[in-house]
């Protein structure tokens, strides 16, 4: 079996981002919390999948990227662990994502 965890942070990254998509359109929203889903199940059988993040610290700390299935400027950025994947945060590539991770850790 594969072993996914998700943070808190990457949760209500995930929320924000529906919350953002449903007023647009529900369809959009409910179709990116199915790619979400899909995704973050797809990383946990292959956590290999992702590239490393190559910004400050986050080599030595074994974070991967990934873009969300069909939303590519989503980015699921995640650390592979024993039998799966540790989710740390979904953003949108347009964030400050080096900031947002180093509050990470």
């Amino acid at each position: 079996m594969n072993r996914l965890v998700v943070r808190w942070r990457a949760d209500r990254d995930i929320d924000e981002q529906l919350v953002y998509l449903a007023k647009q359109d529900q369809h959009i929203a409910t179709r990116f919390l199915d790619s979400v889903e899909r995704t973050c199940q797809l990383l946990a059988e292959s956590p290999d999948r992702g590239f490393r993040w190559d910004q400050d610290n986050a080599i030595d700390r074994g974070i991967h990227v990934w873009s969300v299935q069909g939303f590519p400027k989503v980015l699921v950025f995640y650390r592979p662990i024993e039998q799966g994947v540790e989710i740390i945060r979904v953003l949108h590539g347009a964030r400050d994502i080096a900031a947002l991770l180093e509050k990470e850790f």
